[in-house]
Formats: C-alpha cells, structure tokens, sequence
C-alpha cells in the first residue's frame, strides 16, 4: 500500500511538469517538484486531498497522464487516515498540514512559508500500515521512466463514447459548447465553430444526449484519430532491463453508440537469471 500512495504521488508530480524526486527523512516520505504549484487557497486544497472529493470537469478530460484522475489523492487520504498517519503540503509559499476526517472532509492548518517554486508533499504512514523497505521504488521506476517520449496533444474526440461525452458536456454547465469544442484534437480555430454550428449560442449543459451524440460525431467528422504512436513511449534504456518487447494497437470500450477508440502501447522489460529472482517491468 506504501508503493501504491507513493507512485499515485510520483505520478502527478510527473503530470505538473519540472524535474521531480522522492525521497525519505527518518518516518516521513517527501515528493517534490518543479512545476507551477497548486492552484487555490487552504480550503480548497484541503478538498483536493479529501475522500469525498468531487469530481471536477477537468478529470473527464480524457489524456493518457500518469496519474489516477482524481482517484488518486483520494487514496492518498484514506491512507492517512486509516492508518493514523501524517500530510502535508507546500505550495506557493504556503505549508499546508492536512487532516483527513472519518466523515470524508479534511482539515487544514496553513502556514506562510518561503517555498516559491513547484510543490512538495511530506506524507507519513501511521503503525497500522504494514512497513515495506523497498516502499519508494515504484515511484523511483516513474521517475526513471518519465525521461521517455510523451503525448503532448489535446483529448481526442475518438476518446468519448457517447455517454461519457455526455457527461463532459454536463460538467462544462454554462460554459459555451464551442469553447469546450475547441479543446478536442483536430477542433480548434475555424473548424470548432464549424462543429458547433447547430448549437450556436448554447451552453453545454444545454444539450441532451441526442444533441451530444451530433455533436460528437460533427468532432469527429473534423478530426483524425490519434495513433498509438502518438502517445510515445519509454523505449529501450540503461537503467531498465536489457530484454526489451512493445506491443500497440487500440480498443474500443463504451456501451451507447459511438463507442471510444482508446489507443494503447505497452512496454515490457525483462532480466532473465534463471532463479525466482529475475526482474520484470511493464508499462501501459
């Protein structure tokens, strides 16, 4: 369990952008990076890291990112709090102590400090949470692994199946239909308002499932579909193991018609000894 909150950690420090380590200070584990920081006061980083977190429009944006689309951190504040643990975050000059609550909220305790640059998150795991030595060393593989080639494009609209771009639409409440149309691969410029044309004038929550269905296609009409080889990849390196295989394709996944079409690569890494202790990575 230590890995798992630890690399769901990792993975959005990834995500930020900058140069991102691990680390560990006596009980406490410390994530660190250099991107821009967290947006938001105390309170609302407090529901950030809360079990009961809602989910925010932005998470629906389909992209192949590291970490668990809003998930993650609730997992993160349910191992604190089941395990008696300690959180803390600093951000933009302000340090943050978070309390996880039983019934889904967390507490916070800000304190101005000198941290301009990036965020870091001290986390501490209380005694009823199984020790593990090797604790950070999923975390210390995402890192290594991040040096490989990422997917820097937009969601595409191949991505959605109609019920959940019905959902995003829901999400974007009074927000124009073109604005959010603007924000899918192949859509921008000129073509987003050929796409939103019929629903001129419209905010998104506006539309119904049928209308959201049109729309989808009309996106869809103007895009292409993204590659496998799009999304990147890790690829061969020194610190992985020498026997290296790749596989790509896509999958299309959703129950209403259009059903998405979700490309994939996976990676695989293997030492082979000849004993119950060779090593094997894979990534997707």
């Amino acid at each position: 369990m230590r890995r798992l909150v630890l690399k769901e950690l990792v993975d959005n420090a990834l995500d930020a952008g900058g140069d991102s380590m691990i680390g560990q200070k006596g009980e406490t584990y410390f994530i660190v990076d250099t991107g821009p920081g967290i947006d938001g006061g105390p309170q609302d980083i407090a529901r950030m890291f809360s079990i009961n977190r809602p989910m925010v429009s932005s998470k629906l944006w389909r992209l192949p990112k590291r970490g668990a689309l809003g998930n993650g951190l609730r997992v993160v504040a349910g191992a604190v709090l089941s395990s008696g643990g300690r959180l803390v975050v600093t951000t933009r000059n302000t340090r943050h102590v978070l309390t996880p609550r039983e019934d889904g909220g967390t507490d916070v305790m800000p304190e101005q400090v000198d941290f301009p640059v990036g965020t870091m998150i001290e986390i501490e795991f209380g005694s009823d949470m199984p020790a593990d030595p090797l604790a950070m060393r999923w975390g210390e593989d995402a890192i290594r692994m991040a040096s490989g080639e990422t997917y820097i494009g937009k969601p595409s609209p191949f991505w959605y199946d109609a019920d959940h771009f019905f959902e995003l639409l829901q999400a974007g409440k009074d927000r124009p239909v073109r604005e959010l149309v603007a924000q899918l691969d192949g859509c921008t410029g000129a073509k987003a308002g050929q796409i939103s044309e019929a629903f001129k004038g419209m905010s998104c929550q506006a539309l119904d499932r049928d209308q959201a269905v049109a729309l989808l296609g009309a996106a869809r009409a103007h895009a292409k579909p993204v590659s496998a080889r799009r999304l990147g990849s890790v690829g061969k390196s020194s610190f992985l193991p020498e026997w290296y295989a790749s596989e790509s394709g896509s999958v299309q996944i959703g129950v209403r018609n259009p059903k998405a079409e979700i490309p994939f690569v996976i990676e695989a890494w293997c030492d082979f000894h000849g004993s119950r202790d060779d090593d094997v990575s894979i990534s997707s």
